[in-house]
């Protein structure tokens, strides 16, 4: 991430007094600091400890060979808080101060140290575009004035706390979000410009066939599961929260009783099914893999499962509509301003290429090949 440029970008776009500016706290569903672990108090396996040196400019670092771990007991008597997968996490102590990263999907179970502040964001804002804000001078420059110590600076969760973030509405931090992955030639041309320099676009028909979604696809419609009803065992039930760019966070479960199955049968998800999110963060996309199962759709996801006989495999589908071209489509022909939301009607209606087998099977072995945290994410 090309931290001028952006910063640039951002600053013409959002600092003016028509931008509301909102303390970092209240943008938050979870703002809490990690857990105090001592030496003493590590093991050699666990849950995973998270430190500050992990937590990297808008890059979780992994650093493997240097792990630390908790034990399941010293995690209950220490009543520590568990981090999960999408979670954003500050960095309380330089260098610099203040610099913060998301969780990566399929994240192991972990909790991270007391230097660090575990966010979880309301729906209100983009975890992305809150990404992006932290580059720029508007975000830097606060957090210069909130610096205290002599021997060690550092700045407090009280002050970070403060932050002023300014909130444009969710089209407006999608639309954005969109520009800065486009911009960033690095980071996302690879995947990009292979599709392009193939096939032209995902609605070329020029050179390829078109078919519409609901010609390629079985339609699986969510149900309105009752929220009083959840359990601790059962159905997973698959939310707009769990439908992330490229992947389902299974992190956050909700459960239903088997009991229930007959009034949901048309809900149940397979193995392949891709997902598309119609509320809030619209065309994001995921897939249903073994360890989502059994699995049923909530309202306002859209299920797709690959008709039999259709000449498209599900892997050149899933990567076509992880595509930010869909993306930002999905987000022009959405309605709303405060939240954005996509007509089942448009998703059906969707055109895309549909390619012989062995241009699919080429591009999708590239993107196989390719590093998807770089790609899809």
């Amino acid at each position: 991430m090309r931290r001028t440029n952006h910063s640039s970008r951002f600053i013409e776009q959002f600092s003016g007094e028509s931008i509301p500016r909102v303390p970092l706290a209240e943008l938050c569903s979870v703002f809490i600091d990690g857990n105090w672990i001592e030496a003493k108090d590590q093991s050699d396996s666990g849950y995973r400890l998270v430190q500050t040196g992990n937590v990297g400019v808008c890059e979780y670092i992994d650093k493997e060979e240097h792990s630390r771990y908790v034990s399941e007991e010293t995690f209950k008597r220490l009543n520590c808080s568990e981090i999960h997968s999408g979670d954003i996490l500050f960095s309380r102590l330089p260098d610099p101060i203040g610099r913060c990263c998301i969780i990566p999907n399929d994240f192991q179970k972990a909790i991270t140290a007391v230097d660090c502040t575990i966010t979880r964001l309301k729906d209100i804002c983009l975890s992305e575009y809150l990404m992006i804000y932290t580059t720029t001078a508007m975000y830097s420059e606060q957090i210069k004035k909130c610096i205290t110590g002599t021997t060690r600076q550092r700045i407090s969760r009280g002050n970070l706390a403060k932050i002023a973030v300014p909130l444009p509405e969710i089209r407006e931090q999608q639309a954005f979000v969109c520009l800065v992955k486009q911009a960033d030639k690095s980071k996302f041309n690879g995947f990009k410009s292979r599709f392009i320099e193939m096939f032209g676009g995902i609605q070329n028909g020029r050179k390829w066939p078109l078919k519409k979604l609901s010609e390629i696809g079985h339609l699986v419609n969510g149900y309105a599961f009752k929220s009083a009803l959840y359990s601790n065992e059962g159905f997973s039930v698959i939310r707009i929260a769990n439908v992330q760019k490229g992947y389902i966070d299974n992190s956050d479960r909700a459960y239903y009783p088997v009991s229930f199955e007959k009034e949901f049968k048309d809900s149940i998800l397979q193995k392949g099914d891709i997902l598309i999110s119609l509320t809030g963060n619209v065309g994001r996309v995921g897939v249903i893999t073994d360890k989502h199962l059994p699995a049923a759709l909530n309202q306002r996801v859209q299920g797709l499962r690959l008709r039999k006989g259709i000449p498209m495999s599900n892997d050149f589908l899933f990567c076509v509509l992880n595509l930010d071209e869909f993306e930002s489509l999905c987000i022009e022909n959405a309605s709303g301003s405060a939240q954005l939301n996509l007509s089942t009607i448009w998703v059906r209606n969707f055109q895309i290429i549909c390619p012989p087998f062995d241009k699919q099977r080429e591009f999708t072995q590239f993107a196989n090949q390719a590093d998807k945290s770089k790609y899809l994410s």
